[in-house]
């Protein structure tokens, strides 16, 4: 795909403005690496849909007209600043893709109907008018890349702030505010770190249900309790989210116990498929005498080869007195499974859950067609595969958390017996001790290894179709 757009580039053509002129009607308009020469009083007024992918101007002519556009897609331009030439209320698209050159977008408030923001990889772009906030309907903000735009500015003590006032060094504010109508938010690789917590509080952006901080540098993420539409974990490639007991035959499993652990041999699949994943669910309840609810485990063994792999999700969905809770997940383990394995899956908890049914279901993706589902990511297999490395213990096993269960336990006391349970008596228990302190040290990348995913319930599920 790259060497094709290196193709178009190269072969880019030019044309006079005024030829356009005469079509009064046009409402689609495709000018892939087009150069338009000359004056733009005469473009079309009708358009709806304008895709001009290699724009090759640095700023868009105050005489283009945009004012009935709905969408428009100028990636991979030459832009260097954008500033609607008018208000432009249709606008619902808006797509700066790969514009590598793009520095800064002015008056964005010109666009007060905008939906849809993609800015994926501008990492040139060092400012947003601040009216962004103002933009009531904006839902999905792209910024995947922007690594210059979410730094944070000193602000002049001798402009009324004391120094003092902040540890002897000068005060913060954030370069970017983010719309209180995000639903769904994209910062991967925007070099983000510890003192951008600030900004990633998100105290106001109440219908988040998406949020990917994938690839960014943290010690820790703000508290994001408030944040109640967010339904899903993203984090060591493992999907998982904690749903109410619900009925739908989409979530049932191939394997069921009614009890932990269950087992099964990895079968041959079906013509034209292979094989992607696991699914894993179980459905607990808790007996509400427990203030403090301990950890939870899931626990996937392939006994053929000897490989374990532990996790803990870092947040815990808690059923009422007498609910019923279920947790569904998905591991991308295509390539530490083979026909005929081995394969065990085991619920481990403690204080007061009980477990009422482990399942796990094969998740299969047909060769000859592409299906856009969380169980299609290539990103997340190479995680399993090579990045949890980093937390492998001293055998061919794998604890995956995030948790500090260790600030209230000495090092050399007795072993924990969720951590018996779910390793075993092989393995002294100070070996996850230093193997947590060194993965998640003080500037540890979170890789894709980590982000918050998707709202509604009937989305989750609706993830957990086979294919």
């Amino acid at each position: 795909m790259r060497m094709v757009r290196e193709e178009e580039r190269n072969m880019q053509k030019a044309f006079e403005a005024d030829s356009l002129a005469k079509m009064d009607n046009l409402k689609l308009l495709q000018l892939n690496y087009v150069e338009l020469n000359g004056s733009y009083d005469e473009f079309p007024e009708d358009l709806r849909w304008l895709c001009w992918h290699g724009f090759h101007l640095g700023t868009v002519p105050s005489e283009l007209f945009m004012g009935n556009l709905v969408a428009i897609d100028m990636s991979y331009s030459k832009l260097r600043i954008f500033e609607p030439p008018m208000v432009i209320r249709p606008l619902k698209i808006l797509n700066f893709k790969d514009s590598h050159s793009l520095e800064e977008i002015r008056n964005i408030s010109r666009l007060p109907n905008l939906e849809t923001l993609i800015l994926w990889n501008c990492y040139s772009l060092v400012r947003v008018c601040e009216t962004i906030q103002g933009l009531t309907s904006l839902a999905l903000l792209n910024m995947t890349g922007c690594e210059q735009l979410l730094k944070m500015e000193h602000i002049d003590p001798s402009e009324g702030l004391k120094a003092s006032d902040y540890g002897g060094q000068s005060p913060q504010q954030p370069l970017f505010f983010f719309p209180h109508s995000l639903e769904r938010l994209l910062l991967k690789s925007c070099n983000l770190e510890r003192n951008n917590s600030f900004l990633l509080s998100f105290q106001v952006q109440s219908f988040l249900q998406y949020l990917h901080l994938g690839s960014n540098l943290f010690e820790f993420l703000p508290d994001y309790n408030h944040l109640k539409s967010l339904r899903m974990l993203y984090e060591f490639g493992i999907m998982s989210v904690f749903l109410p007991d619900i009925k739908d035959p989409n979530i049932s499993c191939e394997y069921a116990s009614q009890s932990s652990p269950l087992s099964f041999d990895v079968p041959s699949p079906p013509k034209n498929h292979r094989l992607k994943g696991i699914d894993v669910k179980f459905k607990y309840t808790t007996s509400g005498q427990e203030k403090h609810v301990g950890p939870i485990f899931a626990k996937i063994s392939n006994t053929t080869k000897g490989h374990d792999w532990i996790y803990n999700p870092m947040i815990f969905g808690r059923p009422g007195i007498g609910e019923v809770a279920i947790w569904l997940s998905y591991w991308a383990m295509e390539k530490v499974l083979d026909v005929g394995d081995k394969v065990n899956v085991s619920i481990i908890v403690e204080n007061g859950l009980k477990v009422h049914e482990c399942g796990a279901s094969l998740v299969y993706a047909n060769d000859k067609v592409e299906n856009d589902t969380w169980h299609n990511n290539m990103e997340w297999e190479k995680i399993l595969v090579d990045y949890l490395s980093a937390f492998q213990l001293s055998t061919k096993t794998y604890y995956l958390c995030r948790r500090d269960f260790f600030k209230s336990m000495e090092v050399d006391g007795p072993t924990p017996s969720w951590f018996r349970d779910a390793v075993g008596n092989n393995i002294d228990y100070t070996v996850i001790i230093f193997t947590v302190l060194e993965s998640s040290g003080s500037r540890f990348r979170i890789n894709d290894a980590y982000g918050l995913a998707t709202g509604q319930i009937q989305d989750a599920v609706a993830s957990f179709l086979l294919l």
